[in-house]
C-alpha cells in the first residue's frame, strides 16, 4: 500500500511536470531523463500480473493432474463395487432372500393342500 502511495505521488508529481512544461521539448527531455526511472518503477502491475499468471498456471496444471487421475481411476469402480466384502454383504441378502422365498413356498403349499382338501 505503501508503494501505491509513493507511486502515485511520483506519478501525479510527473503529469504535473508535464503540464508545466506547455509543449516544450527541452523542458520534457529534462523531465523525461529526470523522472524516467522513478516513474517506471512504479510499473507494480507487472510483477502482480507475473505472480497472478504463475499461480493460475499452477491451478490449471492441478486441475489438469487431478482430471487425469479422475479419469484413471474409472476401472476402480468396478473392483472396490465386487470387493470381497461387498460380494458377502450381497450373497447374505440373496440366501436371506432365498429363505424368505422358501418359507413363503412352503406356507402357500401348506395353505393350498388344508383348502383343496
Amino acid at each position: 500500500l505503501t508503494k501505491l502511495s509513493d507511486c502515485n505521488d511520483k506519478l501525479n508529481n510527473f503529469r504535473k511536470s508535464f503540464l508545466d512544461c506547455n509543449g516544450d521539448c527541452m523542458c520534457i527531455t529534462k523531465l523525461m531523463n529526470s523522472s524516467y526511472t522513478a516513474v517506471r518503477d512504479c510499473n507494480i502491475a507487472k510483477g502482480v500480473e507475473d505472480t497472478m499468471n504463475s499461480k493460475v498456471d499452477g491451478c490449471k496444471t492441478s486441475y489438469r493432474n487431478c482430471k487425469k487421475l479422475e479419469d484413471n481411476s474409472a476401472y476402480l469402480h468396478p473392483v472396490c463395487h465386487t470387493s470381497t466384502g461387498n460380494l458377502k454383504a450381497t450373497l447374505t441378502k440373496l440366501l436371506f432372500a432365498q429363505k424368505m422365498l422358501t418359507n413363503t413356498k412352503t406356507v402357500m403349499n401348506s395353505f393350498s393342500n388344508s383348502t383343496s382338501n
